[in-house]
């Protein structure tokens, strides 16, 4: 089911062409995601 599913806070490491981004997550894996598959979030990290 869809609504199983978590979405888990990454942050946005590099952007890759027009439309994918190199994302990290909090466990430490990379991950490859079209623009459409990420989703914004209120919290912000400064760098």
């Amino acid at each position: 089911m869809l609504s199983d599913k978590v979405w888990k806070n990454t942050i946005v490491t590099k952007r890759l062409d027009d439309r994918s981004y190199e994302i990290s997550s909090e466990d430490g894996n990379i991950y490859r995601r079209n623009r459409a598959h990420l989703k914004e979030s209120n919290e912000f990290e400064s760098i």
